[in-house]
């Protein structure tokens, strides 16, 4: 360094100490200490490296002549004393060429093709976390770095190092605080999406109990007749249904929970039962449906799931779409998958709605109508199934007012395949009258059961509690037992195995009548001997059939 006074050097220390403090990033760190040590020093080159892995040295600024291609990665491993410097965390000072070749023959024989005099500081920048990078200050002369110059490039370098640390730490910092940002963000927006669903799924369940309390009403009021109130409660229980069978639909999907029976399926036949189950609501809007299919494509699927991913999409195209709207459905074959497509001409997708537009509970302000409600989970039950499968399923609309169209791409059935045909219909005539022993603590659960049971000519006896089942049993030795599991005192299981226990019961059929009908559920009830796992509410036609397949 230049004669000057000890007050001068130490000035000169903390302007440049000030200046990589307030420096706002690596590379500006950087070139402080690097111009500030090459004015100082006088040299020919001034670098700064940082350690970018565990085994390299990235050059990041330098200034004077260019370093070479050798010098932008430097090994740690390597003879150099740059690396020496950083692998010991301790300064390396070559005062002349001889000292350089003598100390590091190898790298002075491949880096100087010449017999130039050389002579280089390297320090090593450490930091709280190790070491994390080095400076070099090269001369074309002999330089003997007396004492007052060493302590300098060993101060800078430590506050270099401090400089480097302190930006790491703001940038883990900030980076920490970005994602607790978005972290809050994401809470927040599942619990609007919770809230938003809750008072969604009131709304819901509220619309059809309302008329079936108005029409329960109207049948204590009226005599005779009751066939307007009975469709009533008939199709808003319907409704019921559907609603809780999305909410389970969903849960179960979403975990990987369905078995998929999966087998060669004709795609026209399917489409046929999914436009017979949106007929109603097709007709009741007054839409115009056309549809254009490519015969004979068979594909690899599950024929109800399949049947339930058309409809779904059919029904949503006839929802959002104003009364006397147009709806169209085709089939193509692209390469070894099935193209489905339902377009609509209705109230469109917006741009923000269209990327989250087969998420769970989502429901854009597509229409004030809401007549035929929803819960937002038909189209995140689409991209399941549909993924599932092996297929995809994508949405499109120019906006909102343009309509939309929906389209699955689903595996098509090998070359081979056939399409198996469907099991025969099995006889709905009960063979002989049954005595069947129903038990449910649900007293309107169990009376109607036993009702439909009387209709369809059997003889039940109706309980709500398994001491008065065990009772009864040993006096009408039933033939058959439909139970609920959830029973006070005795649960559904135990009084299964007690009622085999009695006299002449040994080989009792059971069939488990229940409001649980997880995979979990179905396989504790048939390890506790129950024949049969029927989920509530069953209905005639469903009561009919299961008692004709016993």
């Amino acid at each position: 360094m230049n004669p000057g006074s000890e007050i001068g050097r130490l000035r000169r220390l903390q302007e440049v100490i000030a200046r990589a403090t307030a420096a706002p990033s690596h590379r500006e760190v950087a070139r402080v200490i690097v111009e500030e040590g090459v004015t100082a020093l006088g040299g020919w080159l001034g670098a700064l490296w940082l350690v970018d892995d565990e085994s390299t040295l990235e050059l990041l600024h330098w200034v004077g002549v260019e370093p070479g291609r050798r010098f932008r990665r430097v090994p740690l491993a390597g003879d150099s004393p740059l690396a020496l410097a950083v692998r010991t965390r301790t300064p390396v000072w070559i005062a002349s060429r001889a000292e350089y070749v003598a100390a590091f023959p190898q790298s002075a024989g491949r880096e100087h093709e010449d017999e130039d005099e050389i002579a280089c500081a390297c320090l090593p920048l450490v930091a709280s976390s190790g070491a994390i990078g080095g400076l070099m200050f090269a001369f074309h002369t002999e330089h003997s770095f007396p004492e007052d110059e060493r302590t300098f490039l060993v101060t800078i370098a430590s506050q270099c190092a401090n400089a480097m640390e302190r930006l790491r730490l703001l940038d883990s910092l900030n980076q920490l605080l970005t994602a607790e940002a978005e972290a809050r963000r994401q809470a927040e927006a599942a619990n609007r999406a919770k809230d938003e669903f809750l008072a969604l799924l009131g709304h819901e369940l509220r619309n059809p109990l309302a008329p079936i309390v108005t029409a329960l009403s109207l049948m204590k009021l009226k005599r005779g007749d009751h066939e307007r109130e009975r469709s009533i409660i008939e199709r808003q229980t319907h409704h019921l249904v559907r609603l809780v069978d999305d909410l389970l639909d969903i849960s179960r999907i979403t975990r990987g929970r369905v078995a998929l029976v999966r087998g060669p399926v004709a795609l026209a036949e399917v489409i046929g039962q999914a436009l017979e189950a949106a007929q109603p609501l097709i007709l009741e809007r007054g839409h115009h449906l056309a549809v254009e299919l490519r015969g004979g494509i068979i594909v690899d699927a599950d024929h109800h799931r399949l049947t339930q991913v058309i409809g779904n999409l059919v029904v949503n195209a006839a929802k959002y779409t104003p009364d006397g709207g147009h709806l169209a459905l085709s089939t193509q074959v692209e390469g070894d998958f099935a193209r489905i497509s339902v377009r609509d001409d209705g109230v469109g997708i917006t741009p923000e709605l269209l990327e989250h537009v087969f998420e769970m509970f989502v429901q854009g302000d597509r229409s004030s109508d809401r007549a035929e409600g929803g819960l937002g989970l038909g189209l995140a039950v689409v991209k399941n199934l549909v993924e599932r499968h092996g297929g995809r399923v994508a949405a499109a609309s120019e906006g909102a007012g343009r309509g939309s169209t929906f389209t699955v791409w689903w595996p098509l059935a090998g070359e081979d395949a056939r399409v198996v045909p469907p099991p025969p219909v099995v006889s709905t005539q009960p063979v002989k009258p049954l005595k069947v022993l129903v038990v449910d603590d649900n007293v309107d659960a169990a009376t109607t059961l036993g009702e439909l049971l009387r209709v369809l000519g059997h003889l039940p006896v109706v309980v709500h509690d398994a001491p008065s089942a065990l009772a009864i049993a040993r006096d009408e030795a039933p033939e058959l037992a439909l139970v609920d599991l959830g029973l006070p005192i005795l649960d559904g299981f135990e009084l299964i195995r007690r009622l085999r226990d009695l006299p002449g019961l040994g080989s009792l059929t059971a069939i488990a009548v229940t409001g649980y009908g997880q995979p979990a559920d179905r396989a504790r009830s048939h390890a506790a001997g129950f024949k049969r796992h029927v989920v509530k509410p069953v209905g005639l036609e469903d009561l009919r059939s299961l008692l004709a397949s016993l």
